[in-house]
C-alpha cells in the first residue's frame, strides 16, 4: 500500500512540475497609457510560484523566484525539494528585486492571487500556486 501511494504521488510531482516563473518585461518606448497622476509605466513584472504539499502540510517541493542578481542571469532550474518557499513574501522579495533591475521604486497595479487545487492528485497532494503582477513605473 505504501509504496502503490509513494509511486502515485512521484508520478504526480514528475508530471505536474514545480518552479517559479518570473517574466519582466521592459518598455523600450515610451508609454501611450499613464497611471497615478500622470506616471508612466517603464515595465510590468509577473512572478508565478508553484509548491506541492503531502496532505496538506509536509512540503515536497516548490519554486524559487528569482530575488537577487541580474535578470538576466537568473537560475531557470529554480525548484527545490522538502521546502515551501511559495508565499507571498517570497514573490514581493521577487517584485523588489525587478525594482532595483529597472532603477525604480514606485509600483502601480500590484495584484496576487493565490489558487489550491487538490482534486488531481487524489486528495494526497496539495498544489498551491501564488501568482503577482504589477506595473513598474518611471522613478
Amino acid at each position: 500500500m505504501k509504496s502503490r501511494i509513494f509511486a502515485i504521488v512521484s508520478a504526480s510531482l514528475m508530471l505536474a512540475g514545480c518552479s517559479a516563473y518570473c517574466e519582466l518585461a521592459q518598455h523600450t518606448e515610451p508609454s501611450p497609457v499613464l497611471v497615478d497622476a500622470n506616471v508612466k509605466p517603464i515595465a510590468s513584472y509577473v512572478v508565478c510560484n508553484h509548491a506541492y504539499n503531502l496532505l496538506g502540510c509536509i512540503p515536497l517541493s516548490s519554486g524559487v523566484p528569482w530575488k537577487e542578481g541580474k535578470y538576466a542571469d537568473r537560475d531557470e532550474f529554480n525548484t527545490v525539494f522538502f521546502e515551501d518557499n511559495c508565499t507571498l513574501d517570497e514573490n514581493l522579495a521577487s517584485v523588489r528585486a525587478a525594482l532595483k533591475e529597472c532603477g525604480s521604486d514606485r509600483l502601480a497595479g500590484l495584484v496576487t492571487t493565490e489558487d489550491s487545487s487538490w482534486i488531481w492528485s487524489f486528495f494526497l497532494v496539495e498544489h498551491r500556486e501564488i501568482k503577482t503582477t504589477c506595473l513598474i513605473c518611471e522613478p
